[in-house]
């Protein structure tokens, strides 16, 4: 499972009071330790929430924070790394505004330059120069303009452009390592690059992925990107989290979250953060792992005198550090169960230090921990705690899941079919496996009946057993002769199977038009439309199979059927004229005509060969036809899809 990483802040709109005033108290800066921001709108006005992912269901939930103004409509949020501000745009007044720590927000100017429309995307640039906004007409589905306002100057300087963007673009962000602006095109569901400097839109993933809409981008420390959106509309309910592929262009569904009827996100990804990971998974006591410290740096910078540490779990050792890109000082490592180096300078990008650690005796059971990437600087948040990637959960101990060691040949499959190979496996990580024939793998392949035996050894453990293989008795299975039948004719096949232990049947078909299937019926009864191939495959109790398969051929008799005449009087004898056929799913359209050409009667979707769908002599104002020779016609479906015109004449005689 992929993994939203850190702590995350929304605004979420409500209906309230329009305020006034350029500023609520005291605005500081945030502290860049990897949050996202966004904002949900239910109604009209903006809230700032923090969202959390709940640890048990591991859905998003809101937390609103108090000290934001319930007096704004914003959209088109960016987080600015250089002075730790989130700026925005007040989508009614056009307001610029400075957001900062607590949701205190401050209007900068009002920016008249803007084009009329709405401004739902936005991001600030990696060097903070720009707010980027994105926006468009009300008379257009596509974004068609592009609006930078400039950061760096206290006057605020707006350019807008007009472009034009086959996409509608509600969100975008920018990669903190390369840079480049991603976003999601929800008027054809795909993922996108957006160049600045040539207003240039390059598709990244095929059209129709799984999310509708998507309002919000946002990029972690990471460089994973991820949106928040709908499924199933275009303007939906904004309620899914989703994961999203840079390279292929996937979008992936995470988690489910509060709702709301518009949304947008920025985030700080520019930071340091640590994931931990252990390989494998799953071992046994007295055996070695690997545990792995993924450290992302950013922040563009060299990051220097940062500390890692981590505290084993009980009985754990470290035996050797085996990579350590990062230098520094190893205060603590090899021997006691607890990893210290100092003084680490963390160049941009993404490196790992990886460790190997041998997990002692009586160790049993789900061991976790956490590792510490501490002595950052103050604007990033002094420290940061690792973050188990496996999971949804931010800021969560990394597992490892310690079980007895065992061996157990006796109740593996020891039937060897015929011509096959038997496969006996030892099937636990952390363990030496010895057979019989001096190979070491976790599993051996078995040829032959015969007596076999194994020695497995952890560190402090040694485990034999042996296991006696014989053959399967044999198994076998034939369907007869290859079949012919007429089109919509059934067909039932028998099937003779041999074997003196209990097999299971599975029956497939291949064929130009699937029909149904019983695929685990002992024989079965079939009606094909087209030339099929059917074959059943029986597997017995030790896993051995035996296949046949038989051709049906499927004649094509095409025949409509018709009386010549037909005496309309009521005798109970030839009284209505109706078509006969075989293969026929409906007559679409059935009529008669007159001698002058007028259509006497006329009905569709009849049933073949069912008198109660004929003509009885009636005319379309329900009086009796005269007697004399009528014309007819008949479009006609067979069940394989093939549409017939039929036709001829027919006397009507009283």
């Amino acid at each position: 499972m992929n993994k939203w990483q850190y702590q995350i802040l929304l605004t979420i709109t409500v209906v309230a009071f329009m305020a006034t005033g350029k500023g609520y108290g005291q605005i500081e800066p945030f502290v860049c330790s990897g949050e996202y921001y966004l904002t949900l709108r239910p109604g009209f006005i903006s809230n700032m929430n923090q969202v959390i992912i709940d640890p048990v269901t591991e859905e998003v939930r809101f937390k609103p924070i108090p000290g934001f103004p319930p007096k704004y409509h914003i959209n088109g949020m960016g987080y600015r790394s250089t002075d730790n501000f989130i700026y925005t745009l007040e989508q009614d007044t056009r307001t610029l505004i400075r957001i900062g720590k607590n949701g205190t927000a401050q209007e900068l100017r009002v920016i008249q330059e803007l084009f009329n429309g709405q401004y739902p995307a936005g991001d600030v640039t990696p060097d903070g120069h720009y707010l980027i906004l994105i926006g468009g007409s009300p008379f257009s589905v596509y974004s068609n303009f592009v609006a930078f306002v400039d950061l760096t100057s206290p006057s605020y300087p707006v350019t807008v452009h007009n472009v034009n963007f086959t996409a509608s673009i509600y969100d975008f962000a920018f990669d903190p390592f390369t840079g480049v602006a991603y976003g999601y095109d929800s008027q054809n569901q795909r993922v996108i690059t957006i160049n600045f400097k040539t207003f240039e839109i390059q598709s990244v993933s095929r059209t129709r992925q799984i999310a509708s809409s998507i309002a919000s981008v946002f990029f972690d420390a990471f460089g994973n990107l991820y949106g928040y959106g709908s499924i199933g509309q275009t303007f939906g309910i904004q309620n899914t989290l989703f994961k999203i592929d840079k390279d292929q262009g996937i979008v992936e569904f995470l988690t489910r979250g509060e709702e709301a009827n518009r949304s947008d996100a920025c985030s700080c990804p520019f930071t340091l953060k640590l994931q931990k990971t252990v390989a494998p998974r799953e071992t046994v006591p007295c055996s070695m792992v690997e545990y792995t410290f993924i450290v992302a740096n950013s922040t563009g910078f060299t990051q220097s005198g940062i500390r890692l540490e981590d505290q084993l779990p009980q009985n754990f050792s470290i035996n050797k550090i085996l990579t350590n890109p990062f230098g520094g000082d190893v205060l603590s490592a090899e021997g006691p169960d607890r990893l210290i180096i100092e003084n680490m300078v963390v160049p941009p990008g993404i490196d790992s230090v990886k460790i190997e650690v041998y997990v002692g005796p009586n160790t049993v059971g789900h061991r976790g921990n956490q590792a510490l990437l501490s002595r950052l600087a103050v604007n990033l948040g002094t420290q940061t705690l690792s973050d188990d990637p496996a999971t949804l959960k931010p800021e969560d101990s990394t597992f490892l899941n310690v079980v007895p060691f065992v061996l157990d040949l006796e109740n593996q499959n020891k039937q060897l079919c015929p011509g096959e190979t038997l496969v006996l496996m030892g099937n636990q990580n952390g363990v030496s496996y010895l057979w019989n024939d001096a190979s070491t793998g976790s599993s051996y392949s078995v040829s032959e009946p015969g007596t076999y035996w194994v020695k497995a050894e952890t560190g402090c453990a040694t485990l034999y057993d042996t296991i006696e293989v014989v053959f399967s008795p044999p198994i076998s299975v034939d369907l007869g002769e290859d079949l012919v039948v007429d089109l919509g004719e059934e067909a039932r096949v028998f099937p003779d199977v041999n074997s003196s232990i209990d097999f299971v049947n599975e029956w497939t078909a291949t064929t130009q038009k699937p029909f149904p299937l019983c695929r685990t019926c002992s024989d079965v009864t079939v009606r094909p439309l087209f030339d099929a191939t059917l074959r059943l495959t029986v597997t017995n109790t030790a896993g051995c199979t035996a296949s046949d398969s038989l051709e049906i051929r499927v004649n094509k008799v095409k025949d409509i059927l018709a009386p010549n005449a037909f005496s309309p009087n009521g005798d109970g004898n030839n009284d209505v004229f109706y078509l006969f056929g075989k293969g026929v799913d409906r007559v679409e359209a059935f009529r008669i005509f007159d001698r002058w050409g007028n259509i006497v009667y006329e009905r569709k979707d009849l049933t073949i060969n069912e008198v109660s769908q004929g003509w009885d002599g009636r005319v379309k104002d329900g009086s009796w036809a005269q007697p004399g020779v009528y014309v007819w016609t008949a479009q006609v479906r067979f069940l394989d899809d093939d549409i017939r015109i039929a036709g001829g004449d027919i006397t009507l005689i009283r």
